[in-house]
C-alpha cells in the first residue's frame, strides 16, 4: 500500500532572525492505520509505593519537553 503525506516548510524557532526553516511532514492520517496501544501513565503515589526494596532507578530529564509540543504556529 502506497500512502502519501503532506510535507511543508515551517521557520525554526532558534533560527528565525536568519529566516532558517526546517522540514516537517504531517503524518496524522497514517494513525487511521496503526492500533491503538493504551500504555497509561502511572499516578506518582503507584510508583512512590515501589520504590522501598528498589536497587536500580533510573531518570529522564524533561528540560526539553518543548521539542515534544507542536510549534504555536501549527494546528494541534
Amino acid at each position: 500500500m502506497e500512502m502519501g503525506h503532506d510535507a511543508f516548510y515551517v521557520e525554526k524557532r532558534s533560527e528565525q532572525v536568519r529566516g532558517k526553516k526546517r522540514l516537517v511532514i504531517d503524518y496524522k492520517p497514517l494513525n487511521l492505520f496503526l492500533q491503538d496501544d493504551k500504555f497509561p501513565v502511572p499516578r506518582a503515589n503507584t510508583l512512590f509505593s515501589q520504590i522501598p526494596g528498589a536497587t536500580i532507578f533510573s531518570k529522564f530529564d524533561l528540560d526539553q519537553q518543548s521539542r515534544l509540543s507542536p510549534p504555536d504556529n501549527q494546528p494541534q
